[in-house]
């Protein structure tokens, strides 16, 4: 008889906030000290070409932005870009198990966070997010994977895992 082994999923990969950062008229402030985030799963192919699309989709508006093209040329080139962007919201709400993140005037955002909780983060606190939750895999034989916050990697979205909410 073989043995039947149970399902044995990593937990959760708490990542403190203390480091995000943002300068307003030249004053460093840090909205999310104190705060954390939890991570599940990992990357996926999914994830990898829609970090392909949002990264192409962002190189075209600094391109137009940089040709001081009319706003409405580069509205209309965001349209993509924007539907990227949801996509990612949604995925992020499936990988962010739960956190302690406030708004901008302190009041908890709903925990975990749905996309649309995600849309209302600014682009800089969603790029954190990316960036924070990415997986490295230093087994690429198959080996297995190990989970790492290392900012200093290249960016890779976490893959979206399917679970219920209640």
């Amino acid at each position: 008889m073989s043995e039947h082994l149970a399902p044995q999923k990593p937990p959760a990969h708490r990542v403190p906030s203390d480091s995000y950062a943002l300068v307003r008229d030249g004053v460093t402030y840090h909205p999310h000290a104190g705060e954390w985030v939890e991570f599940a799963g990992d990357s996926s192919v999914a994830d990898m070409l829609l970090m392909q699309r949002m990264l192409a989709g962002s190189r075209e508006l600094a391109a137009l932005a940089a040709m001081n093209a009319e706003p409405e040329q580069q509205f209309e080139r965001f349209g993509p870009y924007a539907a990227t962007i949801i996509d990612l919201c949604a995925r992020l709400a499936r990988v962010i198990v739960a956190w302690n993140w406030t708004d901008p005037i302190g009041r908890p955002y709903p925990n975990p966070p749905a996309a649309a909780d995600l849309a209302e983060l600014d682009m800089a606190e969603l790029g954190y997010l990316l960036r924070r939750g990415q997986v490295l895999d230093p087994n690429p034989a198959g080996a297995g994977s190990t989970r790492s916050s290392a900012a200093s990697a290249a960016p890779q979205p976490n893959r979206a895992t399917r679970r219920r909410r209640g």
